[in-house]
């Protein structure tokens, strides 16, 4: 009786990691892990950045608006840039472009900058964003199978 327990749980281990056995899959988790605590880094470093530039609660706003505006304003045109050119070389120039905007604060080092920074660092980000990514997906899947679906990748 005290072995299936163990032999239970060890079961529901390997069905719910059962996808790491696979290679690629293991790269595309690792590769996100990575990314996504970039990103998280990224948020929190901005805005802490600006307080000790200023000692201000409104610059630690301000840069927090930079981070989100372009996204609220010009998210559209992420979704459009996706659908009309090839992914991986948006996604490799985007990546290239955020990079190079969140290194040069280090070398600029103003307050201003770091708002211009973050706001095109954001702008580039948004452009590889998960609903333009989704968009992609499905529109490939349809030209590829010949079937629209009938209800939008953004309706899901």
């Amino acid at each position: 009786m005290e072995d299936a327990a163990p032999r239970t749980s060890e079961r529901r281990l390997r069905r719910n990691l059962g996808a790491l056995r696979h290679r690629n899959y293991r790269l595309y988790f690792i590769g996100q892990v990575i990314s996504t605590v970039g990103t998280w880094m990224q948020s929190v470093a901005m805005p802490w950045l600006a307080l000790l530039l200023t000692h201000d609660a409104f610059h630690v706003g301000l840069v927090v608006a930079t981070q989100f505006t372009p996204m609220l304003v010009a998210g559209q045109f992420g979704g459009l840039l996706a659908d009309r050119f090839d992914r991986r070389k948006i996604m490799f120039v985007a990546d290239l472009l955020r990079c190079g905007f969140i290194v040069s604060i280090a070398f600029v080092g103003t307050v201003w900058w770091l708002y211009a920074a973050n706001f095109l660092a954001s702008a580039s980000a948004m452009i590889t964003s998960r609903r333009s990514k989704r968009r992609t997906r499905a529109r490939s899947r349809s030209l590829r199978t010949g079937v629209r679906p009938l209800v939008s990748a953004e309706c899901r």
